[in-house]
């Protein structure tokens, strides 16, 4: 799946993989993953009202960076673009932590999530980069190799 649509319907610029908010500030660029994850509980905004889902909400993780996730789910979380979940990714290594929710949009029958990380510790933060870089070198390989076999073909 493209992000461009999604970017661009949410005010963003794409250039290459590196995206700019609307304000021009370049973000981390955004890596393409297909992996699974858990909502452990939602915590709205005002009066930071907490709620456990149980069981916990199924997550399909579209995207990521160093500083956040793309996701989608057959429910609405009921926060808008506010508010915060408590997430379990499941990418290899378990990555437990709280993001922060800063748009939403329907993709489908889905909805899609944008969620920014709050406060991941140094060794989430390390382990997460070297999930990255892992993902970027394999895309980064599948291409040359599509590219190799459709030279070969012509």
């Amino acid at each position: 799946m493209s992000l461009k649509p999604a970017a661009a319907k949410a005010g963003y610029d794409y250039t290459g993989e590196k995206y700019k908010s609307p304000a021009g500030i370049l973000l981390h660029s955004r890596t393409a993953v297909d992996e699974n994850g858990l909502i452990h509980a939602v915590i709205g905004t005002g009066r930071q009202q907490r709620r456990e889902l149980d069981p916990k909400l199924a997550i399909h993780l579209m995207n990521i960076s160093v500083s956040g996730i793309g996701f989608t789910v057959r429910e609405e979380l009921g926060l808008g673009n506010a508010g915060q979940i408590e997430v379990e990714l499941e990418l290899g290594f378990d990555l437990i932590g709280k993001a922060e929710i800063v748009r939403q949009e329907m993709l489908g029958e889905r909805h899609y999530y944008g969620a920014q990380f709050i406060d991941l510790s140094g060794d989430k933060s390390t382990s997460l980069r070297a999930y990255i870089l892992r993902k970027q070198v394999e895309a980064y390989f599948s291409r040359k190799h599509e590219n190799a076999e459709k030279r070969l073909f012509k």
